[in-house]
C-alpha cells in the first residue's frame, strides 16, 4: 500500500513533468535509425530530469524516403500539422546532397518552412545530414 508520503511526492513528480513536442520532417536519415525515438529515450533517461523535474518527449514524423524538403509542402499535409499541432520545435531534414548540388533551392525550402513554424509559435530545428562517400557533389552519383 502507498503511503500519504509516497502520494505526495508521486503528485509532485507529475506536476513537475515538463512535455516537449516536437515535429519531424524529412526522409529516411531521420526514421531509418528511429531518430525521434532515440532522442526521446535521451531526454527522458537524462541526468538533467532528475535535477529539474521530470522531462518528456512527444514527437510526431512526416516522412518520404530519399525526398527533399520541397515535396512535403507540395502536399500540403506538413503545413496543416505545423498549424494544428502546438509543437515547440519543428526538425527540419533536407535531403543529404541538396544542399551541396543546390544551395539556393535548400535554402528556399527551410525558408518556407521557417515561415510557417515561426507563425505557430513554434521553433525551426535544422537537421542537417551528411553526403555518401564515394558520390560527387555535383551529380550526388558515384
Amino acid at each position: 500500500r502507498e503511503t500519504s508520503e509516497e502520494r505526495r511526492r508521486g503528485a509532485s513528480k507529475r506536476t513537475r513533468t515538463k512535455m516537449t513536442r516536437i515535429l519531424f520532417i524529412g526522409n529516411s536519415f531521420t526514421t531509418r535509425n528511429d531518430l525521434p525515438g532515440l532522442l526521446a529515450s535521451l531526454v527522458s533517461s537524462s541526468s538533467a530530469a532528475e535535477v529539474e523535474g521530470e522531462r518528456e518527449l512527444q514527437f510526431e514524423v512526416i516522412s518520404a524516403g530519399g525526398a527533399s524538403l520541397r515535396r512535403h509542402p507540395n502536399k500540403g499535409d506538413a503545413q496543416t500539422k505545423i498549424r494544428n499541432g502546438s509543437f515547440d520545435c519543428v526538425v527540419l531534414q533536407e535531403q543529404s546532397t541538396l544542399p551541396i548540388k543546390n544551395g539556393k533551392r535548400a535554402t528556399e525550402n527551410m525558408t518556407e518552412f521557417d515561415a510557417v513554424v515561426r507563425e505557430s509559435d513554434a521553433r525551426t530545428v535544422p537537421y542537417m545530414t551528411w553526403g555518401s562517400r564515394g558520390r560527387s557533389a555535383k551529380s550526388g552519383r558515384p
